[in-house]
């Protein structure tokens, strides 16, 4: 795209001013679409397969560090929670509480 612009600006077809007015709408329009992308993981997450992310990372550290990593993960965990309730979805909000709490509470 930048060698097209350039080939255009090069010829007269368009203005300096016209290109960089147009590099930076894709590019604004690129963090746009990662940041939907990014929401839309947020949204399609499930609760058993961020568990057993958990499971994994927990594995094989001490009982200091697994109680750290759970209270942060419940954090996320908490907040996948409420995002279902205000989706008026009680199922995946309990399941994500019963995440959430599970992690936090290790013994």
């Amino acid at each position: 795209m930048t060698k097209l612009l350039k080939a255009l600006v090069a010829s007269g077809a368009i203005t300096q001013e016209t290109a960089t007015a147009i590099l930076a709408e894709l590019k604004s329009e690129e963090v746009t679409s990662e940041v939907d992308d990014a929401a839309q993981e947020v949204m399609d997450a499930e609760a058993d397969e961020f568990l057993a992310h958990a499971i994994i990372e927990m594995e094989d550290k001490s009982l200091a560090e697994r109680r750290r990593i759970g209270k942060s993960k419940a954090v996320r965990a908490n907040l996948q929670s409420t995002l279902c309730r205000q989706n008026r979805d009680g199922f995946n909000a309990r399941k994500w509480s019963q995440v959430a709490w599970a992690l936090k509470n290790q013994k």
